[in-house]
């Protein structure tokens, strides 16, 4: 798993390996509807502008006013760029006892991590722990090469021009035809904000 993540003290956003996911009861802190709530989780990340690893809930109230970060980010602390978790284990219920009693639900990552419950705990408590004092693998996403990230207006300009600037698209038509038993074709019409129109197909093969 690969995210964005937004360091608060130094008003800039870093990317990070999520090196494990902590899920705890949720607590009713946030303004979410009842019926909406679910486990609080929080994400072990390597912090490279302070050379930490450190503990982030994924909701953050405190966000919602930051000029700089996207209206449709505000109040999230990271961003999945990438969901994967391959290589990753879960702790048991015992596991978990050793490391809090804080309503902990489940714990789960890289080895390296979850089997140091001092380090669990520590990040707990205190958020963040210096990367020689934890002893933790820093770790490199290994699709990072594969990936453009869009940091600037000149790069979204890019991206626009690419796309012949379009963008915020709305199904116009679909059309459905089957060619034979086995198959069939669809075409698909978009439209977007801007009056420009793109159209794709797609055939299926029934086995």
């Amino acid at each position: 798993m690969f995210v964005q993540a937004y360091d608060k003290d130094a008003g800039q956003h870093y990317k990070s390996v999520v090196y494990a996911i902590i899920k705890r009861k949720e607590v009713p802190l946030l303004n979410i509807p009842e019926a909406f709530r679910q486990d609080e989780e929080l994400a072990i990340l390597y912090n490279p502008i302070i050379n930490c690893f450190e503990l982030l809930p994924q909701f953050d109230e405190s966000l919602i006013n930051v000029a700089n970060i996207p209206t449709l980010d505000r109040k999230l602390n990271y961003i999945i760029i990438q969901p994967g978790q391959a290589g990753w284990n879960a702790l048991t219920k015992a596991q978990i006892e050793q490391c809090t009693d804080d309503g902990i639900v489940s714990v789960a990552g890289y080895s390296d991590v979850i089997d140091q419950p001092a380090i669990i705990r520590r990040l707990l408590t205190d958020k963040r722990i210096g990367a020689q004092e934890a002893g933790i693998c820093i770790r490199i996403p290994e699709d990072s090469d594969e990936w453009t990230y869009i940091s600037t207006q000149k790069d979204a300009n890019k991206v626009a021009d690419f796309y012949n600037d379009f963008h915020d698209a709305t199904v116009d038509q679909i059309h459905y035809e089957e060619t034979d038993a086995r198959s069939f074709k669809a075409t698909v019409t978009l439209s977007a904000y801007n009056k420009k129109r793109c159209s794709f197909a797609l055939k299926v093969l029934l086995h």
